[in-house]
């Protein structure tokens, strides 16, 4: 599946996620939806290249010294993530309560299961 296919793919899921947040909100996060959807499908992309490739790369500078620098797929990585967590909270937060907090505790366990923690019951 193409990039596109997978953007289109990952919007359905978050709209269907925020279809409760009131209709007078819904054109304002439309494209709060779009820049989260695109984040998720390169997100899944850099994570896959630094799988392959490595969180670092040793190359040898114009003076002949080997140097170990953070991968670039890495710094766009931990940047984009902090932007993609904060999109999705401010979606989050635009809907009702008891939505949010369901959103919210799913959150929590997914950074738990990459944590290598136990997830809790959603209610």
């Amino acid at each position: 599946m193409g990039k596109t296919n997978k953007i289109a793919a990952e919007k359905r899921k978050l709209v269907k996620i925020f279809e409760e947040i009131p209709e007078n909100k819904k054109k304002l996060c439309s494209k709060l939806i779009d820049n989260a959807a695109f984040m998720a499908v390169t997100l899944e992309d850099l994570q896959k290249t630094i799988n392959d490739e490595g969180p670092v790369l040793v190359s040898v500078n114009g003076n002949g010294f080997e140097i170990t620098q953070e991968h670039p797929a890495q710094k766009s990585y931990i940047s984009m993530m902090g932007k993609y967590s904060a999109v999705i909270g401010q979606l989050t937060n635009l809907l009702p309560d008891q939505k949010a907090e369901t959103v919210q505790k799913a959150g929590e366990n997914l950074a738990r299961l990459v944590a290598g923690g136990k997830p809790v019951e959603l209610r």
